[in-house]
């Protein structure tokens, strides 16, 4: 791609205050019961730029912020990029037992100059001696409190004129955002986002038909890539942004604010995805379009929910290091899918190109599989990391004269004659049996294509003689004969890539982010059907909670977290619980506890000990 083709895309602050002369008092972000004109996100955040820039901060500055979810965040993230400072968001979700540590680790792999969080301001200065102390590093950073800034903004009494349009000479290649991933080591690695990775979401896309009368709805955690594609295609195109008042998400309140807030828009994890097409089915037609990205999805879920409702149904992929959504693909009502294979992400977005290579870094014929290789605007400065930038990102020349920039991806992928672009899994879920190389993403497509199931992962199971093949699967007809699903396998792939061992669980790991874990799955396989309990609440209680954790002999005193909890599994309990014993429990209430015991003791305190039997 030309560089004056991404130049012209210009810069964050340059698109939003064309926005706002168009726009001034449309509304642009609604949290719970407030709302921000355009006009008035504008000139907040220069009102808090400008208080930012006399605390010290200033272009090129790494600025970590940590706030709850508020219209706040917001005035204060668009505050720093104005000033031409790069914004490093971390998490608010406390899903791990040491978040002290993963604040650190955030922080040195960032490299940050100034941390901007509303948690006590004595807590981050603690902090702060830790995370020098702990690896004997020299960590200086300023510490601000939201409080501390807030009310420094309230004291202001003008506001310059310039800064109201721009603060900072920016250009569109100029970071703007580090995204820390965790790559394999579970280690934080930085991804330095570029203004153009995010102003090229200003164009429209053509396979959404999206436009400025749309309203998303704001639910991935903003320290994820996935969340760019909610607040950016959003606030640069002037549509509303409707912000999920909660770290953690809720169904039953995801549900009712879709409704009244007129969701257009929403983008779901596959794991999310996934539990809303079990629980709660309707929410999907409610939208405009659902657009699913993030993990591989049952083929045949795709084609109910495509088939069920007015809503479009799109399959997605977007990754941290191309900024964030890459390609769409919308399936079709009457479209014929193939349960065998996974359904395609279609084709690039604006300004993105997609190719798939072979061994020799040449483009494959069409249906060939290879690596999925991708260029052009949204691509990442790279890593902080200048080795493993080199690694990933590469200098090629497809075309005579025409040297172009590729993200290797280490997705196997296909293209169609159409151009269409199927993922087929890891380069790295690969494994050898019997002396033959195994893709382990194509066998659980085959296992997903079976009418009885619903989903799968593939674990290598190490014996004395070989590695074997495990499947673990969903399947709400209990467990199925293991000589018949070999049967069905091995009508369609060679013997060598029929697993051995076949185990119905109750669920499936995910991480963090959503997508299936396949080293949790390893440790978490389960034998049989689980033993149903009938007693007390916490009785019924832990056996929903078994069922969905897909382990057995759990105690109720436990933490959620040590009993190999996610995200994904305490949402899924709020719901289950809510159903089964006929009461309202939010994803929060099961957050705000750290055991089964402890969310019983709650509804006893609530007086909600009555609804048993």
């Amino acid at each position: 791609m030309a560089k004056n083709q991404i130049e012209q895309l210009g810069t964050i602050p340059n698109i939003l205050c064309e926005i706002v002369n168009k726009y001034p008092n449309k509304i642009a972000l609604i949290f719970n019961a407030e709302t921000l004109s355009y006009r008035e996100l504008w000139v907040k955040s220069a009102q808090i730029a400008l208080t930012l820039q006399r605390m010290g901060v200033k272009k090129g500055d790494k600025v970590a912020i940590q706030i709850t979810r508020s219209l706040e965040l917001y005035l204060i993230l668009i505050a720093v990029i104005r000033l031409g400072a790069i914004v490093v968001p971390l998490s608010n979700v406390r899903n791990n037992n040491n978040p002290e540590r993963y604040i650190k680790n955030c922080i040195e792999a960032a490299d940050i100059n100034v941390f901007i969080s509303d948690t006590d301001s004595e807590k981050e200065s603690e902090l702060k001696i830790t995370a020098s102390q702990s690896n004997n590093l020299h960590i200086n950073y300023l510490v601000i409190s939201v409080k501390s800034l807030l009310s420094q903004v309230s004291g202001l009494d003008d506001i310059p004129t310039e800064l109201e349009i721009i603060t900072e000479t920016l250009i569109a290649t100029d970071p703007v955002m580090i995204l820390l991933t965790s790559g394999s080591t579970g280690k934080p690695k930085s991804v330095i986002i570029r203004h153009c990775g995010l102003t090229r979401l200003a164009i429209p896309i053509s396979q959404l038909s999206n436009t400025d009368r749309d309203r998303y709805l704001q639910l991935a955690d903003p320290s994820f890539a996935a969340s760019a594609n909610e607040i950016w295609i959003s606030l640069l195109t002037g549509a509303t942004l409707v912000v999920y008042p909660k770290d953690v998400p809720d169904l039953a309140e995801i549900d009712n604010l879709i409704s009244h807030q007129n969701i257009s828009t929403l983008f779901l994890s596959g794991g999310l995805y996934r539990l809303f097409v079990e629980v709660s089915p309707d929410t999907l037609h409610k939208p405009e379009r659902v657009i699913v990205s993030g993990d591989f999805v049952n083929p045949r879920l795709f084609s109910i929910t495509a088939k069920a409702g007015k809503g479009r149904i799109f399959n997605g992929m977007g990754c941290t290091e191309n900024s964030a959504l890459t390609s769409v693909y919308q399936v079709l009502p009457n479209e014929m899918i193939n349960d065998d294979s996974p359904v395609p992400v279609g084709h690039p977005l604006p300004l993105v190109t997609m190719v798939v290579l072979d061994d020799n870094l040449e483009i494959c014929d069409p249906d060939v599989a290879g690596e999925l290789c991708i260029s052009g605007a949204g691509l990442a400065e790279g890593y902080s990391d200048p080795e493993l930038t080199n690694e990933h990102f590469i200098w090629l020349e497809l075309e005579k004269g025409n040297h172009e920039r590729y993200y290797r991806t280490n997705d196997r992928a296909k293209k169609d004659k159409l151009g269409h672009i199927t993922l087929l899994g890891r380069s790295n879920h690969m494994c050898k049996i019997r002396g033959f190389r195994v893709e382990i993403t194509g066998v659980e497509h085959t296992l997903r294509s079976h009418p009885q199931i619903e989903d799968a992962i593939v674990t290598i199971e190490q014996t004395n003689n070989e590695p074997l093949l495990h499947a673990c699967y969903l399947s709400q007809s209990g467990p199925l004969s293991s000589a018949n699903l070999r049967e069905f396998m091995a009508a369609k792939l060679p013997s060598y890539m029929v697993p051995e061992r076949f185990t119905q669980v109750n669920s499936l790991p995910v991480n963090r982010n959503g997508k299936r874990d396949r080293n949790q799955m390893a440790q978490l396989v389960a034998d049989g059907k689980y033993q149903q309990r009938n007693g007390d609440v916490e009785s019924k209680i832990l056996s929903i909670w078994e069922e969905i954790t897909g382990r057995k002999n759990l105690d109720p005193v436990t933490s959620f977290w040590e009993q190999g909890a996610n995200s994904l599994h305490l949402i899924k309990l709020a719901s289950v619980v809510s159903k089964a014993l006929n009461i309202h429990v939010s994803s929060a209430d099961v957050f705000s506890v750290d055991s089964i015991e402890k969310l019983v003791a709650q509804f006893e305190k609530n007086n909600l000990e009555g609804i048993n039997g």
